[in-house]
């Protein structure tokens, strides 16, 4: 009945053989038993039962004499079970070992010992599982000492933990030490959960056209995904330039202003960044070719400066750019003036965007720009954009200010084609 109402997998959890193989006989696939011990008679009855119906196994670190008092008799105990399940074929992959915790009430280092134990497995690739209640028995506010527990468990590496999912503290718990240990990519749960944005959802029922697709892969950071949708987005009759113009670089721009309203958060946005990225690796060859015929456009060089390592706003004005045929030449983030200023020498570029995201770092513009006037450079000019900076701070260090990856393209366009050092409002 279980196993019809529920995907999950079932814990089969006996100390009877004969129940033991009652109820693997007739799971529905392969169950997790719990539990077998380094007892003699768990390991001659039962362990042959839970290999015959191919169970992956809990090993509890229990001998004849008891549950052993330090790690060496734990580790002792777990090898001589894994001896015995390697005879039946059994991986480590098969198996996950039991933290086996005692209460602190009365044996204040038991907490410790659990948490050595999780650790050497972890170190061996072992999975752990363990259960949370028995560390704070007889301890006044129990919930305090099982959730700072819990938290120590995963810091030492324990996969699985037997609690009370209704209790919210131990859930938020287990997902920040997700988060925490690298088992939740992107942070992609904790940000579903706690960002407290549902604006990328899609209504239930409603069908995505493959344009639409692509946008809403972009608004939920689908970088594995979005390679097949912007294919298929072709497929549709998508002109490559409209999908950067129309849905890419609008959605990335409404990513970022989700962002500054802190409907997003730092996560979000790197994973939206990156499905820009896989969106264009696509894209990028089929808007080369269709540029081929068209007149070559002059160079321009981009850096986000020194001291400065956000470039998500950069690379978009990147892509803007190619796709409007500009040879773009991207230094990268934390670039010093004189590396910029090389490289504007090196490849007879005339053109020069720099990007900053903090008021700590838009100074270095004005840096690069007085040494450019030092060098005798005054042919060059100079774009700059970010959150931080606006019109008059522009003007005051001798650039053209643009507010969004369109308007440096306008202000690109425009200094292409009118050799001049005016400063106006492109937009």
């Amino acid at each position: 009945l279980l196993s019809r109402s529920s995907t999950l997998p079932l814990c089969i959890d006996t100390t009877k053989p004969e129940a033991a193989e009652a109820a693997l006989r007739v799971y529905p696939g392969r169950a997790l038993f719990n539990s077998i011990s380094a007892e003699s008679e768990r390991l001659e009855k039962v362990l042959p039962i839970a290999a015959k119906y191919g169970a992956m196994l809990i090993l509890l670190p229990l001998t004849e004499d008891g549950i052993p008092e330090t790690l060496e008799g734990r580790i002792d105990a777990i090898g001589q079970i894994l001896k015995a399940a390697e005879s039946y074929g059994y991986r480590i992959a098969d198996v996950c070992v039991d933290g086996l915790v005692m209460t602190i009430s009365s044996n204040p280092q038991a907490a410790r010992l659990t948490l050595e134990q999780l650790a050497w497995c972890h170190k061996r690739g072992m999975n752990t599982v363990c259960g949370l209640s028995n560390v704070s028995f007889g301890m006044p506010r129990r919930d305090l000492v099982n959730q700072a527990f819990l938290g120590m468990a995963i810091g030492n590496g324990l996969n699985m933990a037997i609690a009370n999912p209704l209790q919210s503290e131990l859930m938020d718990a287990v997902r920040a030490g997700d988060a925490l240990s690298g088992r939740d990519p992107g942070m992609r749960n904790f940000c579903s959960i706690y960002a407290g944005s549902s604006k990328a959802a899609v209504a239930p029922g409603k069908e995505l056209s493959p344009v639409e697709a692509v946008r809403h892969a972009l608004l939920q950071g689908n970088t594995d995904g979005m390679p097949g949708m912007i294919k298929a987005a072709l497929a549709s009759g998508a002109a490559p330039s409209d999908l950067v113009d129309q849905i890419l670089v609008p959605g990335i721009t409404e990513v970022g202003a989700r962002f500054e309203r802190k409907e997003y958060f730092l996560p979000q946005l790197i994973m939206s960044a990156d499905a820009m990225q896989a969106a264009m690796a696509v894209l990028q060859p089929l808007l080369e070719e269709q540029q081929k015929s068209a007149p070559a456009r002059e160079k321009i060089i981009l850096a986000t400066v020194k001291g400065d390592v956000h470039d998500i706003g950069k690379n978009i004005v990147a892509i803007m750019l190619r796709n409007y045929g500009f040879e773009v030449i991207d230094l990268g983030k934390d670039v010093l003036a004189e590396t910029i200023l090389d490289a504007a020498e090196r490849e007879q570029a005339r053109l020069i965007g720099l990007s900053a995201l903090m008021t700590t770092t838009m100074g270095q513009m004005k840096v690069v720009i007085d040494l450019a006037r030092q060098r005798g450079r005054h042919d060059l000019q100079f774009i700059v954009g970010g959150a931080v900076l606006d019109e008059e701070f522009a003007q005051s260090i001798g650039a053209h200010y643009a507010v969004d990856a369109l308007a440096t393209v306008k202000i690109a366009n425009f200094l292409t084609t009118n050799h001049t050092n005016r400063h106006e409002n492109f937009l």
